[in-house]
């Protein structure tokens, strides 16, 4: 069996620069590696350490590029550690400047009300990972399934992700590019996927998850649970509700069927013991025993979805 996942001590005078991007505190400190990392707190009563650290792991396991991170502790506070992207001179464009750079009307800047824009639809983002005129390319340092060539399809591992761990969060700043300098100019890479913490049911207390897994009402299943998660994207501009991130990915196989391909195969060579292997090293005092089958099941129900498609 693999050890418990180590967890970061941050010092207590360790903050130099606040982050404001996001709701949760946060602040970037430089460690002994000489790296710049983010501290995030958790909100209280939630498990968001653990499903940050889950899903940056479940990543690996679909070759997926992703932020690192690691369980931490600030001031008797739990979190995670997140290492700076990319090199040292890169600059992150959020996506919502982006798509405010594209779309006449479209905000810069809605504060906190991440997903209150009907203009975010999942086909304007497609369209503008893909416009040359935007020239976002892939980190050829990547190591991504066979096929994998565009930014565009490489953001469909980024809905694969969502809709198997059932991320709530994918608005349209948790992605992004990486703005590198070079000699010929500034150059665009898509930045690995990061910010999953809203994902595997990290917020529910243990009655709610015990009670989901044993009850015989199909309103309070953990199916029914997984069947109400809902994706930052829109489908089209007017709906009233996003998409569900299984649905999500589905719309982007219809525009990438080949590529999707690729990218479940990645998802259908996972073996169950693997993840359950991820959640044991976890330490019981971030994770309870219900709350690992609660996630896990969210996991299975969601990967037998997918791979249904």
């Amino acid at each position: 069996m693999e050890p418990p996942f180590p967890i970061v001590p941050v010092p207590e005078d360790a903050s130099e620069e606040l982050e404001n991007v996001g709701s949760k505190e946060k602040f970037w400190y430089t460690r002994e590696d000489g790296h710049r990392w983010l501290f995030k707190t958790n909100r209280p009563n939630t498990g968001e350490d653990w499903a940050e650290k889950i899903a940056a792991e479940l990543c690996t396991l679909i070759s997926l590029p992703h932020a690192t991170y690691e369980l931490a502790t600030w001031t008797n506070k739990r979190g995670v550690v997140s290492r700076h992207m990319g090199q040292p001179d890169d600059q992150l464009v959020l996506g919502n400047e982006l798509l405010a750079g594209r779309v006449l009307g479209y905000p810069r800047d809605r504060g906190q009300h991440f997903y209150r824009n009907p203009q975010y639809t999942l086909d304007l983002t497609l369209d503008t990972l893909s416009d040359p005129a935007i020239g976002i390319l892939i980190d050829p340092a990547w190591s991504i399934p066979a096929g994998v060539q565009t930014a565009a399809e490489a953001f469909l591992g980024f809905l694969l992700l969502d809709a198997w761990i059932g991320n709530t969060d994918r608005h349209d700043k948790n992605w992004g590019v990486l703005e590198r300098p070079t000699e010929q100019g500034p150059r665009r890479y898509l930045a690995p996927t990061f910010d999953h913490a809203s994902s595997l049911g990290r917020e529910l207390r243990d009655a709610e998850r015990t009670e989901r897994l044993t009850t015989r009402d199909r309103n309070r299943t953990v199916e029914a649970y997984r069947k109400r998660t809902r994706s930052g994207f829109f489908r089209q501009e007017g709906d009233r509700q996003t998409m569900h991130p299984v649905a999500a990915f589905r719309r982007a196989v219809e525009v990438y069927p080949g590529i999707a391909r690729a990218w479940l195969d990645t998802l259908a060579a996972v073996r169950e013991n693997d993840v359950k292997a991820l959640f044991s090293r976890i330490p019981d005092a971030h994770i309870s025993p219900v709350g690992r089958e609660f996630a896990i099941c969210i996991l299975t129900l969601n990967r037998d979805a997918l791979l249904s498609s």
